[in-house]
């Protein structure tokens, strides 16, 4: 039971209205229409991650709007560590798929804490973001319901080794 309720929480979804930045570098984000716009030429977001949505297996934003890959190439870097050694990369190249007007953008990470997003550089138009979804190890010790699994796991292998234990001095007796 324990192991079902921690792959259910392997999966995090974060809505649109419920994203926050740490930073935005020529982009403006409107929160009513949550809308991404870029303004310069170094368009990133670096997001603020709640606690539960970090270590960051996988990761997929999903945009409403165009995409050309003429306009250029969205990357994703990752970090890791906490404050003060903090490490920052490497770059990843997500997998970019759209369907109708909706633009899905996906990356593998390396456990990742933190999240930055750049935008195309060329891109003429703005995004519409609709949701984050994050994919978490299953393996983590800082989930509750993992280590509730691992106890339920040792309390079973005690209780069957102390019921094989008095079976056989039952059985020398």
């Amino acid at each position: 039971m324990c192991g079902l309720l921690r792959w259910i929480q392997t999966y995090v979804t974060i809505t649109a209205e419920a994203v926050s930045f740490a930073h935005l570098n020529d982009v403006t984000w409107d929160d009513l229409g949550r809308r991404i716009s870029r303004t310069g030429s170094d368009p990133y977001l670096v997001f603020d991650l709640p606690a539960h949505a970090v270590p960051i297996r996988t990761i997929s934003f999903q945009f409403t709007g165009d995409y050309v890959p003429t306009e250029g190439q969205f990357y994703i870097l990752q970090s890791s560590g906490e404050e003060p050694n903090i490490k920052i990369g490497p770059t990843v190249h997500p997998d970019i798929r759209t369907s109708a007007d909706v633009l899905f953008v996906n990356a593998t990470l390396d456990d990742a804490t933190g999240l930055r997003l750049d935008l195309p550089d060329f891109l003429p138009r703005s995004l519409q973001l609709d949701r984050l979804v994050i994919r978490l190890p299953f393996v983590h010790w800082s989930a509750w319901s993992f280590r509730l699994m691992i106890v339920g796991i040792a309390g079973g292998i005690l209780t069957l080794l102390f019921a094989f234990l008095q079976r056989r001095a039952r059985r020398t007796a």
